[in-house]
Order: structure tokens, then C-alpha cells, then sequence
């Protein structure tokens, strides 16, 4: 059932009844192309004379755009850059926004990529299932991103509380797509870019509590998950 609000002051709520009723949660990486962007940061990171792991804790997101002023002179940088740009003919925006708009996109993904290695560098042991994510009307088309299943225990509680609200798991801040399962079923789907939640309720009984913790449901009454439905929230590689 596709969920229309949760406030965020009953998140908390909302969370300590999950982790009573669900075992593994499942978190998301993607893949963002952007053509030239590791090159952009490897020239930045040898002009600031520093190491990808001391420059992200130097700077943050906050930071992006005073770098961006720093660097829309650099020679190597335009050299890298002008290219693409020019090959494009861009004739909506003034040529500075543009350099801003490359660096910055580089950048967000430096970041992202490291945030991301942070969580899974701690976390990594909890993992116990990996699947590739693919774009296209078929599988295997182009790949689109890794999806990682943890078992829940405290110190991913801990985590999952710390990030303070379901629509925080989100590109560019991080690990993406927070869903909660029972053994190997969705019961909790999210897509956080689009603010799309699905929670799929075992009974009458299970929705109406949830509304009573001020969740609301686009649909106004309950609907038993089909059986079709239930094949489709079922991860067959997450073994129990």
C-alpha cells in the first residue's frame, strides 16, 4: 500500500515498531556517470595537496560552492572541461555557471562515493546479500547500482536512527533507498529521490495501528497483499 505521509516527529515511533517486526533492511548504491568528474577531482585534490580521506574531512556539501569559485580558473580543469561543454553548444546558460555545474557535479559524487565506503567499511560484516540493480525493460540491460541486505542489530539501528528521517537515505548525502524486510520479504519500500514509500501490512489490525501512529495511506482502506504481489517483494537470493 503506497504511503502518503509519515511525520517525521513519529519516525522514531514508527522505527521501534519495525525493528520488533523486521530482521533485514536493505540500503542502496547508484551509479552516476558524469564523463570527466574523477578527473576534476583528482586535479583539485593534487592542487589542495591532500588525500581524498583528509579533503572529506576538511570539507563538506556546504563547501562545494566556494570550491567552485576557487577553481572556475584553473587551466587544467578548463582544459578538462571546455570540450564537452563547447562540443554541446549550451546557449541557455553564461559559461561560468556551466564550469560551476561540472565541478559541483563532480564534487557530489566525490562525496557520495566516500560516504558511501564509510558505511559500507563499518558495515560490511552485517552484509549478507548483494544484488545488481539494472535500467531497461529486461534484466541485465545496463547496470544501474548495487542494492546491500543487512541483518539488523543494534549498531544498525543506531545508524538508522542517527539518520533521523526515512527521505535522509538519499543521493548525494550517502547509502540510498532505506526498505525494511521480514526474513526475505519487503515489508517497507522506498524510493527517496521520488519520496515514494510502499508498506506492505500483514492484517487490518497492522494498518489501522499505523494510521493510529499518524502514517497515511493513499489507499482508505486496507487491501490484502495478493499472492501476485507477494511474489514481487520477495527476495529469493536473501536466504534465511
Amino acid at each position: 500500500m503506497q504511503v502518503k505521509k509519515i511525520p517525521k516527529n513519529n519516525f522514531l515511533i514508527l522505527l521501534d515498531y519495525i525493528f520488533k517486526k523486521c530482521n533485514y533492511v536493505s540500503l542502496s548504491k547508484h551509479y552516476y556517470n558524469n564523463i570527466c568528474g574523477e578527473d576534476i577531482c583528482n586535479i583539485i585534490l593534487e592542487e589542495e595537496k591532500i588525500s581524498r580521506k583528509d579533503f572529506c574531512q576538511k570539507y563538506t556539501f556546504e563547501d562545494i560552492s566556494t570550491l567552485c569559485k576557487l577553481y572556475e580558473k584553473n587551466d587544467r580543469i578548463l582544459l578538462l572541461i571546455q570540450p564537452f561543454y563547447k562540443n554541446r553548444k549550451i546557449i541557455t546558460m553564461v559559461e561560468i555557471d556551466i564550469i560551476h555545474g561540472y565541478i559541483s557535479l563532480a564534487l557530489e559524487q566525490f562525496f557520495y562515493k566516500y560516504n558511501i565506503q564509510i558505511f559500507l567499511d563499518k558495515y560490511l560484516s552485517e552484509v549478507k546479500y548483494v544484488k545488481n540493480l539494472y535500467l531497461g525493460l529486461e534484466k541485465e540491460i545496463t547496470p544501474h547500482g548495487v542494492e546491500y541486505y543487512l541483518e539488523i542489530t543494534d549498531e544498525i539501528e543506531k545508524y538508522i536512527i542517527n539518520k533521523g528521517y526515512i527521505w535522509n537515505f538519499v543521493y548525494p548525502y550517502g547509502i540510498e533507498d532505506i526498505c525494511f524486510l521480514k526474513n526475505n520479504q519487503y515489508w517497507l519500500k522506498s524510493i527517496a529521490h521520488e519520496k515514494l514509500c510502499f508498506i506492505y501490512c500483514e492484517s487490518e489490525e497492522e494498518y489501522n495501528y499505523l494510521k493510529s501512529i499518524g502514517i497515511e495511506f493513499c489507499e482508505e482502506e486496507y487491501k490484502p497483499i495478493t499472492e501476485e504481489k507477494r511474489k514481487e517483494i520477495i527476495v529469493d537470493g536473501l536466504k534465511i
